[in-house]
């Protein structure tokens, strides 16, 4: 008996997190004001590029090779470590869905009826979605392992969808 309320306790506590994380998640969701061709020209990506080593083990592994190390330093720098990535995570959320609402406005408004294009637009977002619920997962659990890299690809797909896109409306 214990098993079956223990088990049924996690499933639920799990399936709040969950739908914690989609509220937030969609609440994100609207184009901004400033989702401007001239934002989009001068949005890189390569801000982001930090967010592949802040979580790096390598770093713990020669925190601990080094004299005087306490787990104490360790636990506190993961932690400020994932707080930090926390922020870049939420900017590029942010920076993706300002992509995405141009990339929506841009299929509708294309003189050219481009389903390929819509249906790349509707893929890299519901990537970019996925990873991100699978990067604060892995963030909540004490042996999640994040993996940035899938987030940086799911933001470039959207990128370049948008880019192409752009080639048919002129300059951007």
């Amino acid at each position: 008996m214990n098993v079956v309320l223990l088990t049924g306790t996690a499933a639920g506590i799990l399936t709040l997190v969950f739908l914690y994380l989609i509220r937030g998640l969609f609440a994100r969701t609207a184009a901004t004001d400033d989702s401007t061709p001239a934002w989009f020209r001068d949005f890189s990506l390569d801000a982001y590029r930090p967010m592949q080593r802040l979580l790096d083990e390598n770093d713990y592994v020669f925190l601990q090779s080094q004299p005087g190390f306490q787990p104490r330093i360790a636990r506190e720098l993961r932690s400020e470590r994932k707080r930090i990535f926390r922020v870049y995570l939420h900017e590029m959320i942010g920076d993706f869905n300002r992509m995405l609402g141009v990339a929506r406005l841009m299929v509708v408004y294309s003189k050219q009826d481009n389903p390929e294009l819509a249906r790349a637009v509707a893929s890299a977002r519901n990537q970019f979605y996925w990873n991100v619920l699978k990067t604060e997962l892995a963030l909540t659990l004490p042996w999640g392992v994040v993996e940035a890299g899938r987030l940086l690809q799911a933001a470039g797909r959207i990128q370049e969808s948008v880019r192409e896109m752009s080639a048919g409306f002129g300059p951007a």
